[in-house]
């Protein structure tokens, strides 16, 4: 899809706006009609942007992996529990362990609707 700017895109005319009133039976405010087209816009902007599924379950497996590596390293460094008491390394590996969960339960999600082996 090529780029665009919002120079390329034209107001709808009172003739438009008059046919989409008509469809709808009942009137546009002319601002409400603005903002439900701008959200429309970045609804699709957003989903033509989104990475396939399969993208996304291999991004997710792999950032469940590299924490769980990070989570590993912390544990086993003899230097965190140099780290101020401000940084509660417990609080912030249970997190971690939360967070990587989470990514690997969405990753299993996708992996159904991406199908075996692939």
């Amino acid at each position: 899809m090529a780029p665009s700017t919002t120079d390329e895109i034209r107001p709808l005319t009172d003739d438009e706006i008059a046919r989409l009133e008509k469809a709808l039976s009942q009137p546009i405010e002319r601002p409400y009609l603005v903002q439900w087209v701008s959200r429309a816009i970045q609804a699709f902007v957003v989903l033509v942007t989104l990475p396939t599924p399969r993208e996304r379950r291999d991004d997710l497996k792999e950032i469940a992996e590299q924490g769980r590596k990070w989570i590993e390293t912390v544990e086993q460094s003899r230097s965190a529990r140099l780290l101020p008491p401000a940084v509660d390394v417990r609080q912030l590996m249970s997190l971690a362990r939360t967070f990587c969960q989470v990514a690997e339960s969405l990753a299993l999600q996708l992996d159904q609707a991406v199908g075996p082996g692939v």
